[in-house]
């Protein structure tokens, strides 16, 4: 956690303040964490329900730096021009500005993914670089996975800059403008499989979207929500209708796709327990919507 590297590496009163986003309702919350952190170090935690709330904090604080790490709200950097602000993003910017954009890197099948330290500016994640890095991503590994690597490219990051920081070195670069990207929103309705796609596509797309993620699904007749968390591309060849279950063996179902066939090694109904929907899975011989 970028929090944390930053607390052990800075003197002690460098940092004035904790800001946590009120997301405790996601899954994904970090807000324990946060809280016992600034229990550790005797710092306030602030939970942030607005933008407005944001500025507020910031206008008490008077921070000369401010740095950003997983924060989801645009913040009015124009409106404060006695601070800096600093943040990372998951991508290699220039491409891939916006929103999730470790989710669209792996649903378009990128192998080097990337994390970029910057300065935020009033355009979308187009200010200048302190620092850019990149990781491999296997096609057996999934959107966990990619976090993780994120995460400690961030905290080897930090490492490097800080030293520098203290000691008012710090350079910036620019970012180029030519073959720059931008990711739109997702939401959980997002995540429907189409399985006309060739099985590349699928897989990606499933990678993409497992834990700690919502998870890419499909319907059956009756309705019932099926999420897929783990998929491997068959090598086999299997003619199908897309969706239809054309394989049913012990570790899992095969799947055909518009091209080619996806071999299901994880999933579960909606409502069951993964043991339950991993037997229930595999007695379906049926065709997913």
């Amino acid at each position: 956690m970028a929090l944390r590297r930053l607390l052990e590496r800075l003197p002690h009163g460098w940092v004035q303040a904790v800001l946590c986003p009120d997301d405790r309702a996601d899954s994904r919350t970090e807000y324990e964490n946060f809280k016992l952190l600034a229990r550790q170090y005797d710092l306030p935690l602030q939970l942030v329900k607005s933008s407005n709330a944001t500025a507020d904090l910031i206008r008490r604080y008077k921070p000369d730096t401010v740095l950003v790490h997983g924060w989801y709200r645009m913040i009015p950097v124009a409106n404060f021009p006695n601070t800096i602000f600093l943040g990372f993003h998951y991508s290699p910017l220039p491409r891939y500005r916006g929103n999730a954009p470790m989710v669209w890197q792996i649903i378009n099948g990128e192998r080097l993914l990337g994390v970029s330290f910057f300065v935020l500016s009033e355009g979308m994640d187009d200010g200048e670089l302190i620092d850019q890095r990149h990781f491999e991503l296997e096609s057996h590994e999934d959107i966990a996975d990619a976090i993780g690597k994120a995460n400690q490219l961030v905290a080897s990051m930090l490492d490097d800059f800080i030293p520098l920081w203290q000691a008012n070195k710090v350079t910036l670069r620019p970012q180029e403008q030519v073959g720059s990207s931008y990711c739109g929103m997702r939401t959980p309705e997002d995540g429907r499989i189409d399985w006309r796609a060739p099985k590349e596509t699928v897989h990606n797309f499933i990678r993409a979207q497992a834990r700690p993620y919502p998870g890419a699904f499909s319907l059956l007749a009756d309705g019932r929500v099926v999420r897929f968390w783990k998929s491997q591309i068959e090598s086999r060849q299997f003619y199908g209708v897309p969706g239809a279950v054309v394989d049913v063996a012990t570790d899992g179902v095969t799947v055909a796709c518009g091209m080619g066939a996806l071999r299901i090694l994880r999933a579960e109904l909606e409502g069951e327990a993964p043991e339950a929907s991993a037997v229930a899975i595999r007695s379906l011989k049926v065709r997913f919507n």
